[in-house]
């Protein structure tokens, strides 16, 4: 059995929730969700332009590191 817990490095200027915190696996190529909630607050931009943030989701065992990139544009529409 292993538990992996959540790391989130999120990027600046967002909320990065992840749900459940940690994954217990209990067998082997067992596959389980998880649910990832993004959310910023709006952002001053000139029309056409956008910024670009990034941060990282870890999952930990404490021997072992998956690492999964969160990648967010805002862009502001012409």
């Amino acid at each position: 059995m292993s538990i992996y817990r959540a790391t989130v490095i999120a990027p600046r200027g967002v909320s990065v929730k992840v749900k459940p915190r940690k994954l217990k696996f209990t067998k082997k190529n067992e596959k389980l969700s998880y649910m990832l909630s993004v959310s910023a607050k709006p952002l001053e931009l000139l029309p056409g332009n956008s910024e670009t943030v990034f941060g990282q989701l870890l999952w930990s065992d404490g021997k072992h590191v998956v690492q999964s990139p969160i990648v967010v544009t805002r862009q502001k529409p012409y």
